[in-house]
């Protein structure tokens, strides 16, 4: 084999790593799961470490510095990740290197996996309708152009010029999210009376509902249960839903309306607890068993208790007081957010004067996620027409 322009099936270039170790025994010091991958993100922002809970015998497979790690699972989601540590990851994700550095440089392959033309084909031959996964040995034999080394090189520093503008911009919308929280802090100083539990702020906590969904995307005019992804502070986020297979169990009682406070039960450690302000009416689409609606009393402003919800000082009461055995997930229960102290002013004319302050902040915030989310699309185009290009 050449290191010419040529057709190539992904099992002639590609290696399937599959290492197995024991984490301990191995001396392993980091973990990844699957939800430590972010979909359309290359880099490992999050990891876990070993031994600060209970893995579970999924996590034997071991990675090193340079490989490329695949979720095998839902793989529509395109969570590919290049390792820059050596740890642990479960079976389910697939641990990949290229045969020959000279063949397929080890910058390109990630790439190929991020294709559209990729993930349409392991979307097709995934098998599950709850959970789809696919086998290596469906991947093995997709067909695609490799270009000579040269032109991969070039394409690898387009990307990576690209990928420096992505990171850039999400330095500053980190920073901009910083801002807004401290903005947060200062002013809970200045409320004048001291934190109550949330409970006090409360007529209740209404409970989602355990239902199946099946993986379609969902257009809005099924019926169809949240993920828990649909919960993200920096907005609700609606496509993040499925469809139920079972739809006349849809429940009423659970349909999202306009100005919904929601609050995730069960999540990773960093994300357990989030919260969010539904942005409108939603008929067809319902609360998770995974999910809460916060109902605030009539005299509480559901912006501003949103707001201080993100608080460093509540985030930390949040994280420290969640549960759970499992690799990722952790849970904090009703009662537990009940307790959570929260800053809230006693009056309504602070109450006013704050949200204002805070909405404005939290505004340049979502500007600067607005401009990530444009260089990632930009980032995009230039993947598909670099990578496929030559075969459409």
């Amino acid at each position: 084999m050449t290191a010419a322009s040529q057709q190539v099936c992904l099992g002639e270039v590609v290696r399937h790593v599959k290492d197995r170790v024991d984490p301990d025994k191995a001396n392993l010091q980091w973990y990844v799961a699957g939800a430590h991958m972010n979909s359309g993100d290359l880099r490992l922002g999050r990891r876990g470490r070993v031994g600060d809970g209970y893995l579970g015998p999924a996590f034997h497979m071991r990675f090193r510095p340079g490989q490329v790690l695949y979720g095998s699972r839902r793989t529509y989601l395109r969570k590919v990740a290049v390792a820059d540590f050596e740890g642990v990851t479960s079976n389910t994700t697939f641990v990949l290197e290229t045969v020959d550095p000279m063949v397929l440089l080890p910058g390109y392959l990630p790439l190929v996996l991020q294709s559209e033309r990729f993930t349409e084909h392991s979307v097709r031959e995934s098998k599950g309708s709850v959970n789809p996964y696919v086998n290596f040995s469906d991947l093995a034999w997709f067909e695609f152009h490799l270009p000579s080394v040269d032109e991969q090189r070039r394409v690898v520093t387009a990307l990576e010029a690209a990928d420096g503008c992505v990171d850039r911009l999400t330095t500053l919308k980190r920073r901009g999210r910083g801002l807004w929280r401290s903005l947060i802090e200062q002013h809970a100083e200045r409320f004048g009376s001291a934190p109550v539990p949330l409970g006090e702020l409360l007529t209740g906590i209404t409970a989602g509902k355990s239902l199946v969904g099946i993986d379609e995307a969902w257009a809005g005019g099924q019926p169809a249960v949240l993920k828990v992804s649909a919960i993200d502070p920096d907005g609700f986020r609606s496509e993040e839903a499925k469809v139920l297979s079972e739809p006349d169990r849809f429940d009423d009682s659970v349909a999202l309306t306009a100005g919904d406070l929601l609050m995730s039960r069960a999540n990773t450690s960093e994300l357990v607890g989030e919260s969010c302000l539904v942005d409108r009416d939603y008929q067809n689409l319902m609360l998770s068993d995974k999910t809460l609606r916060l109902v605030p009393r009539p005299d509480v402003d559901s912006r501003l208790l949103w707001h201080v919800l993100q608080s460093t000082d509540v985030r930390h009461q949040i994280v420290s007081r969640a549960t759970g055995t499992g690799s990722a997930m952790k849970n904090i229960s009703q009662k537990k957010i009940l307790a959570l102290m929260i800053p809230y002013p006693g009056d309504r004319s602070t109450a006013t004067e704050v949200v204002d302050a805070f909405d404005r902040a939290h505004e340049t915030s979502t500007s600067l996620q607005a401009r990530v989310h444009q260089a990632r699309s930009v980032r995009t185009a230039l993947l598909t027409k670099a990578l496929e290009g030559e075969e459409q």
